[in-house]
């Protein structure tokens, strides 16, 4: 386990390597040896750029339509949830998207399929499980390190069983495929690499049962990884910040710590995500109720073409049906539509909506807690000769590459990083549980 998780990021599959999908030399079977021992896997130039166009314009009508009250904020969805809209933190969302928007060219792409399918990953028993999209509106912070669930054998499993880690195959990946290219500062989605082999363990302590104690000592990698555990942060060693284009799309494991990065940009950040399982797995986070079997699908009645980019219509509806769905409320209009929503918020594009669906609650005034925060700045591979830390204006530190610093601050403090020279890196406003900030080098790409 401590091999898997210090070869993870030693190895370039791992920590850079990405596959061109619409390359006639594509091998989809390299690309689940990639998913399989990584778990994550960027396939580049995925969907024909001219289709994927037109099919956000159904994401975008949709989006936009909540934004203003075309379509009611108000529903369940197809698991029992109360709602199918919920704010994650102040300026980030997730929208349950209804099943009408599931076209076949996305929830089952021939090139995903054939790596989703194989008996290594999550073989042909396969469900869609989720369906939605994450937003992220301008100054929205970054999110804390998270797994979208917790480890299936929660607990101790190694030293009960001798199990853990990824010794057992994945039970759910998901896809995301954003609406915009993505830049460092729209925030892209960062993963601590090589996490999911730790599952199993309770406490990252001196008594781990390890063979070979080079792999623990001091100034080891398992000990640059175990410095940050427990402080809602990641080694900058063990980070991959994964910038797709519009038309890529990302596979990764449920079990990989990942987080939404802070969106510094002047764009309103759509990813669009897709959750596949095996038929017997459920989220804990969901209930579980039969899905209504009349609905349709946004694809049927269309004809099938063996030349398209998806799999066969019959073969895909069991696999499509059990997914969770928004059921919004249907909202009547009177003959006046201003009388029934605000026209004034719709926007042009998906990238210009702002304040989606009103204030986050928690840091509204009357909520906002003044409690002073602990979190860590961290200089992935800025080779500048230090970078520096300033807090209200006030320079109170400075940060080499690799290194990560502890900040003491307060909620609503002007933080920033520059270079030696002066130039302003990201600047932020602390919030209440303020999550790490990181800073990498803005002309590296993966």
């Amino acid at each position: 386990m401590i091999k898997g998780l210090v070869g993870a990021i030693e190895d370039p599959d791992c920590m850079e390597r990405t596959f061109d999908a619409s390359a006639e030399d594509f091998d989809a079977g390299e690309a689940t040896k990639v998913l399989k021992k990584c778990k994550l896997l960027i396939l580049r130039k995925a969907f024909d750029i001219e289709w994927l166009e037109k099919y956000k314009e159904k994401i975008a009508d949709y989006h936009l339509g909540l934004h203003s009250g075309r379509y009611n904020q108000f529903g369940t969805t197809t698991n029992g949830e109360k709602e199918h809209l919920h704010t994650l933190s102040e300026g980030r969302w997730e929208v349950i998207l209804p099943r009408k928007i599931a076209h076949r060219k996305i929830v089952a792409n021939k090139k995903v399929m054939q790596i989703l399918t194989n008996d290594h990953i999550l073989g042909k028993d396969i469900t869609l499980h989720s369906f939605g999209t994450a937003l992220s509106e301008p100054g929205a912070n970054a999110q804390y390190w998270h797994k979208d669930d917790a480890y299936l054998y929660s607990g101790d499993t190694i030293g009960e069983f001798g199990l853990g880690g990824n010794d057992l195959p994945a039970y759910a990946v998901t896809m995301m495929l954003p609406m915009l290219d993505l830049k460092l500062e729209h925030g892209p989605t960062e993963f601590c690499m090589g996490t999911s082999f730790l599952d199993g363990i309770i406490e990252l302590g001196d008594d781990l049962p390890v063979l070979n104690k080079s792999l623990t000592n001091e100034g080891s990698a398992f000990r640059d990884y175990a410095m940050y555990d427990g402080q809602e942060a990641c080694s900058p060693n063990f980070w991959r910040i994964a910038r797709l284009n519009f038309g890529d799309l990302l596979l990764f494991d449920y079990q990989i710590r990942h987080r939404g990065g802070p969106n510094l940009s002047d764009d309103t950040r759509v990813v669009m995500y897709l959750t596949y399982s095996r038929s017997w797995f459920k989220d804990r986070n969901f209930l579980d109720e039969k899905v209504d079997e009349d609905e349709e699908f946004l694809f049927e009645g269309e004809e099938y073409d063996d030349s398209d980019d998806a799999i066969n219509l019959d073969a895909m509806q069991d696999m499509v049906k059990p997914a969770r769905y928004a059921l919004p409320v249907q909202v009547k209009c009177p003959d006046n539509e201003e009388e029934c929503w605000d026209t004034t918020k719709e926007v042009d594009r998906l990238e210009d909506i702002r304040s989606f669906m009103g204030q986050y609650e928690e840091y509204s005034e009357e909520n906002w807690d003044p409690s002073p925060v602990r979190f860590f700045v961290t200089n992935k591979d800025v080779a500048d000769r230090d970078v520096r830390i300033f807090k209200n204006g006030v320079a109170i530190g400075s940060c080499e590459v690799g290194q990560s610093v502890l900040v003491n601050a307060a909620p609503r403090d002007e933080m920033d990083l520059r270079s030696s020279t002066g130039i302003i890196y990201k600047t932020w406003q602390v919030v209440p549980g303020q999550a790490q900030i990181v800073v990498e080098n803005p002309n590296f790409t993966q």
